[in-house]
């Protein structure tokens, strides 16, 4: 039996804000491409979306704009198969992270988004497996260091499935 008494509240992780500057976080159009960003307004959408990064770099940061505008989407599988990137830092609120965004990318060691997401697609850390954790038949992945951020997926022939408390988005597709 568990004595509510015993259970003390866990701080939830926050983004670890580390001074950058606003070159970082606004980008203009000559070193978006040279930084190897390609963009497009999504005809779906109509969201400005990152469709693509061909990058070396260990860090990367999605900045909050490029070219003025603001990035509100991440493109599916956009940084697929990088073995560079170690840390990503997405600074602005972005309304989607496509599936499979970071998929295959065997050294990212960190995730941290600022200022939120309005929808993650399942899969987007997949091939990322010391950034998932599977509980109680619910997959997640780790996001600003809370191993429980976002529920990507779980085991289809459970009977029950129970999200654990801190989890704070359940990816699209998550549960079909």
């Amino acid at each position: 039996d568990l004595n509510i008494s015993e259970v003390k509240e866990q701080p939830k992780p926050t983004f670890l804000d580390e001074e950058v500057s606003d070159e970082i976080k606004h980008l203009s159009n000559e070193d978006a491409k040279a930084q190897g960003y390609d963009t497009w307004v999504s005809p779906y959408t109509g969201l400005f979306t990152i469709n693509s990064i061909d990058t070396t770099a260990e860090v990367l940061n999605i900045p909050i704009s490029i070219g003025g505008q603001t990035v509100k989407s991440i493109g599916r599988s956009s940084v697929k198969d990088n073995e560079h990137i170690k840390k990503v830092n997405i600074y602005g609120y972005v309304n989607v992270i496509g599936s499979f965004f970071l998929c295959d990318c065997p050294n990212v060691e960190s995730v941290n988004i600022k200022d939120g997401v309005g929808e993650i697609d399942f899969g987007f850390l997949d091939g990322n497996s010391h950034l998932i954790t599977e509980k109680d038949d619910v997959i997640y992945a780790n996001v600003n260091g809370n191993p429980y951020y976002v529920a990507v997926g779980c085991n289809k022939d459970a009977d029950t499935l129970f999200v654990e408390e801190d989890c704070e988005i359940i990816a699209k597709f998550a549960f079909e």
